[in-house]
């Protein structure tokens, strides 16, 4: 006969749980009786969903009828519960099977009111911890999603239950565990909505356990020591709330934004333009998890934490850390120990459960400030000083390691950017030290070079392009060479060139509109007015000898850069590269000398001639681009000859 057929089916299974319960009344030997469970239930996949249900409907039964069971053995029986989530259900309509689903979850009620508080405590952390992450796709998804929703609330009702003077104690190891596990979710999955709004119920619902009953004498002191408990576990209870939220926030928002930044940005150019800017995004997404914020927001405040508060303590502490830099120091000098100081900082506040303190989680705070004044329609008060101490203090550690970059720091620091420069003056902005615009420079091209939010870098680049615009000119042309000389990263080098492009042939505003003025001045009053020659344009970036050497330099490192003739091959950033040159070139070949813009034509036809026929990995990078430049370039170069 097969093993199978020697196999006991689901209904004896049953048989013998409730003839082991006859025993046991008899020899009250509960570890056994748990042995027997453990045997029967840890393998039931071999059975039909109907056979399932049939033995998880007995189980329950058991469990429902005996409660001495529950009581001396709940320590082993939320792991068998947890085991039956990953048969091989449906999770469809069977609504025998839902049934079944039901049944376990009533499992988990009837342990978490009748078990050992503190067993069943600490064994739903045990569970918590030892949970596989990796598995988090279509049905597997929904299996994780209600073994985190099961073990959440027994946590948090046997939490309740223990009798306890030190609640700090056991709320310090619930928050732990729900952050490792809150960590771990987030590693394989940016949808989040679900746990996050799990956390926040944990968090809004706690209430401390109560203390055993004659607590004074069992602990051996008097009503004002047990007054003075109180008051530090109850100041102890509420900060650990209150980091808990913050890494809630922070934690959700290491891989994805609210895109507030955006927002911010487009409200501007909407207000000045009149012209709306969209981007496809995940519409439902950000609006539900800015709902579970916006209550984790409204939460804080029963938290005892204000905000605007918190904003002004941000402030505070970044400028604080920019005053430990040696003014004396060369500009390189001073941007590296400031990066080693904020990433220093960084460590101090992330959250560690062995730490003497309680650190809120900066990014969260950052991010619900944000929240708080987006939600308001207030534009914070900061000044652009402050806005720099902000982004340096959040972003600078990225610089150094990966683990320390959090796309809500970056939204919440290009928000306040955005917030202090639409105040600022050129006046104030001189007044920054130049490694703090140097280092402010280059974290914002860093990240919109790293980052692969295509609105985030729209949104980083048309700052940029707003900050280079009120620096002085030598400061922005030289920080832009600088960048195309020794930038890492090929798309930064292809985003700066247009921006140079544009600071070249953009003039200031405040020119023209002076001009406009003196136009319309009369040096007399009579009828008659003498209309003055307009003054000169101004631009951004004037393009001297000097200048345009250096960007003929880079050119031709470009070119040779770009083709390797030996191996007949075409390097696709690089070439995006001199596309961007060739089209800076088209834009202010009036101020760039013309025996220069001949020899990189020249040149680049040559190279063009010789590169393989095959089309790029790019379909940015076409060759034909490169021609037609070369051929807008050789037109205006053959109608100055003509004109001469």
């Amino acid at each position: 006969m097969s093993q199978e057929t020697e196999q006991p089916s689901a209904e004896k299974i049953v048989g013998y749980f409730n003839s082991a319960l006859k025993e046991l009344r008899e020899t009250d030997d509960y570890i056994s009786y748990a042995t027997l469970l453990d045997v029967y239930l840890s393998d039931t996949s071999r059975f039909s969903s109907a056979e399932r249900t049939l033995l998880i409907k007995g189980f329950y039964k058991i469990l429902e009828d005996n409660v001495d069971i529950v009581e001396e053995i709940g320590w082993d029986i939320p792991e068998l519960l947890l085991d039956l989530f990953d048969l091989d259900w449906c999770y469809g309509d069977n609504n025998e099977e839902k049934q079944a689903i039901r049944l376990i979850m009533r499992g988990f009620e009837i342990v978490a009111k009748n078990g050992n508080p503190k067993e069943t405590f600490l064994k739903s952390i045990e569970l918590l911890n030892d949970l596989d992450f990796s598995h988090n796709e279509g049905k597997d998804e929904l299996i994780l999603d209600l073994k985190i929703y099961a073990l959440l609330e027994l946590v948090s009702s046997s939490l309740k239950r223990i009798n306890t003077i030190y609640p700090s104690k056991f709320l310090s190891m619930a928050l732990s565990a729900l952050l490792k596990a809150y960590s771990q979710y987030l590693k394989h999955t940016t949808l989040t909505r679900f746990i996050a709004r799990r956390l926040y119920s944990f968090a809004r619902d706690y209430i401390p356990p109560l203390k055993p009953a004659e607590y004074l004498e069992e602990h051996g002191i008097s009503q004002k020591e047990a007054q003075m408990i109180d008051d530090d576990e109850n100041y102890l209870q509420r900060t650990l709330l209150q980091s808990f939220i913050t890494n809630v926030v922070g934690l959700a928002t290491k891989e994805r934004s609210l895109s507030f930044s955006a927002k911010f940005c487009n409200d501007l150019k909407l207000k000045c333009t009149g012209q709306k800017v969209t981007h496809e995004r995940g519409d439902e997404i950000i609006t539900s998890t800015t709902d579970c914020f916006l209550r984790i927001l409204t939460l804080s405040e029963s938290f005892d934490m204000d905000m605007y508060d918190e904003f002004e303590k941000l402030k505070k502490d970044s400028m604080s850390l920019l005053s430990k830099v040696v003014d004396s120091k060369s500009d390189d000098a001073q941007i590296q120990d400031y990066v080693k100081i904020s990433v220093s900082n960084k460590i101090e506040t992330m959250y560690n459960p062995q730490s003497k303190t309680i650190p809120l989680n900066d990014v969260g705070v950052l991010y619900l400030t944000v929240l708080e004044f987006y939600e308001k329609d207030q534009i914070p008060d900061l000044t652009i000083q402050e806005a720099i101490a902000l982004h340096l203090r959040f972003l600078s550690p990225g610089l150094f390691s990966e683990q320390f970059k959090s796309k809500g720091a970056l939204d919440g620091a290009l928000f306040y950017d955005w917030a202090a420069i639409t105040h600022a003056t050129p006046e104030q902005l001189a007044k920054v030290p130049h490694y703090q615009i140097i280092l402010f420079l280059q974290t914002i091209v860093y990240y919109s070079s790293t980052d692969d939010d295509e609105v985030f870098r729209w949104t980083a680049y048309t700052f940029l392009v707003r900050v280079l615009c009120m620096l002085e000119e030598s400061i922005a042309y030289n920080f832009l060479i600088d960048t195309l000389t020794t930038a890492p990263f090929d798309n930064a080098k292809a985003a700066v060139i247009n921006i140079l492009k544009d600071l070249c042939i953009r003039t200031r505003p405040d020119v023209d509109s002076l001009a406009e003025k003196l136009q319309d001045a009369s040096l007399t009053e009579s009828k008659e007015r003498t209309t003055k020659p307009a003054l000169p344009q101004r631009r951004y970036i004037h393009l001297s000898i000097d200048r345009t050497d250096d960007i003929y330099a880079l050119i031709r490192e470009c070119i040779d850069e770009t083709f390797d003739e030996k191996v007949q091959s075409v390097d696709t950033s690089k070439f995006k590269i001199l596309l961007g040159y060739l089209n800076f070139l088209v834009g202010v070949k009036d101020q760039f000398p013309k025996n220069k813009i001949k020899e990189i034509v020249v040149l680049t036809e040559d190279k063009l001639a010789k590169a393989p026929s095959t089309e790029l990995d790019d379909d940015a990078a076409n060759l034909e681009f490169a021609s037609m430049a070369c051929d807008l370039l050789n037109k205006f170069l053959d109608s100055s000859n003509t004109s001469l």
